[in-house]
């Protein structure tokens, strides 16, 4: 895999431009531990309570909360080494990507809240949004230099699970609650 990290960083290192590095700037900043991603979290919670109720709001709230401590531990757990070549300052180890791993949550909380909400057409346009933006959000941090490759690969497929997870734990709450408007 540290081939393949090595190739895709020094293409990047070398195939950088203003203004694709300020709009993967924009989009690497919202996942952002900072007051301007709680908030934005915290927005979209509000949005889910107040259109699908408290329980699946808690559901998205707590998966990405729970989400954001165990990638830390595991980032702790492997204190891998950054790309040298980044372009914004950075702290911490490189594995896994907390970008994408938070991004993949959130989205993935998103297509399974509203999946019931939508009509089959919006169903559609909304997951392909929703898979762009995680896509977006890990591919911006390996253009800008702050992580591998591997980091953001890793990052997405523990989002993945970690959401599927949270949402079979949900469920089986439910049941045992005997709710089953929950279960879907």
């Amino acid at each position: 895999m540290k081939n393949i990290d090595l190739l895709v960083q020094n293409y990047f290192s070398g195939a950088r431009t203003e203004g694709m590095t300020e709009s993967m700037y924009i989009f690497t900043n919202i996942f952002n531990l900072s007051t301007e991603s709680v908030c934005v979290f915290i927005f979209f919670s509000l949005l889910v309570y107040l259109i699908k109720g408290a329980r699946l709001a808690s559901l998205f709230l707590i998966s990405i909360t729970t989400g954001s401590l165990l990638v830390y531990l595991i980032k702790i757990l492997f204190d891998s080494a950054r790309p040298l070549d980044g372009v914004m300052s950075v702290f911490g180890p490189s594995f896994p990507s907390y970008h994408a791993t938070i991004a993949t949550i959130f989205f993935i909380m998103l297509m399974y809240i509203f999946d019931s909400y939508l009509n089959t057409f919006l169903q559609f346009l909304f997951n392909t949004l929703c898979i762009f933006c995680i896509f977006i959000v890990a591919f911006s941090r390996v253009y800008l230099g702050v992580h591998w490759f591997s980091d953001v690969f890793f990052g997405v497929i523990l989002g993945s699970l970690f959401s599927y997870f949270c949402i079979v734990v949900f469920k089986h709450v439910m049941n045992a609650r005997g709710d089953p408007s929950m279960l879907k």
